[in-house]
């Protein structure tokens, strides 16, 4: 019979499963491994994320959910929540579930981004976009899921800004020195203010992080899903 590459990886998925379980190797550490390899590289880090935070805010983990809930769940908290619309969708046998949320745009959606945000709520509808990949563990009721934020437009407005403030005051302080000191008193603090602006994003950034793994937590721990997964255990 033909094989096919799907065929192929799956035999290879089998055969590095069992020569781990001959020399002793835990098999769901082992496959958590090929999940997270299916998942492919993280977005690489730039050259100014240590100053104003990455393009990308990326969070992954394993959890004792089965692949089409923790979908299904975090589908439905990405539209009631964060006023996130679903705009991509690709289910593989072999490299799981595949989706990608855009922010809402109309006007319901801001008041509600509004709200959540004088609560002192974070909202991941403020992201451009957000994609999810989501493996399952082989036969077992667990997936690894990776959330990839994207805040690329937010993060260039800030360099963009930042640099203007900083050349402007940086230009305020050479004139000053050749000329009057009051000019640089005037104009310097616009590098003040560039480095506060990058410490804004900076911080932008760590939030989105923080909120990421709270959607996590949710998924590993929403009673439905978890029920679901007691009950097929009782029932086998």
């Amino acid at each position: 019979a033909e094989t096919t590459p799907h065929d192929a990886g799956c035999v290879d998925e089998h055969a590095v499963i069992s020569a781990a379980a001959e020399v002793g190797m835990p098999v769901a550490a082992v496959r958590e491994a090929i999940a997270v390899e299916r998942l492919g590289p993280r977005p690489p880090h730039r050259r100014l994320d240590p100053l104003v935070g990455p393009c990308s805010v990326v969070t992954e983990r394993s959890i004792g959910v089965t692949a089409d809930d923790a979908f299904r769940l975090l589908d439905r908290w990405l539209a009631r929540r964060h006023q996130l619309r679903r705009q991509h969708l690709v289910r593989d046998d072999s490299a799981g579930i595949t989706a990608v949320w855009r922010k809402r745009s109309d006007l319901a959606a801001g008041v509600q981004r509004g709200v959540r945000g004088v609560a002192g709520g974070a909202s991941l509808g403020r992201v451009n976009e957000l994609t999810c990949q989501i493996v399952p563990l082989g036969a077992e009721d667990r997936c690894v899921v990776r959330l990839v934020a994207d805040r690329s437009v937010r993060r260039r407005r800030t360099l963009g800004a930042s640099g203007t403030l900083g050349t402007i005051g940086l230009g305020a302080i050479v004139a000053g020195s050749a000329a009057a000191s009051s000019v640089t008193v005037v104009l310097a603090p616009g590098v003040l203010v560039a480095g506060a602006l990058a410490g804004v994003s900076k911080r932008a950034a760590s939030g989105l992080e923080r909120e990421l793994e709270r959607v996590l937590d949710q998924l590993a721990n929403d009673p439905c899903a978890t029920g679901r997964r007691r009950g097929r255990r009782g029932r086998a």
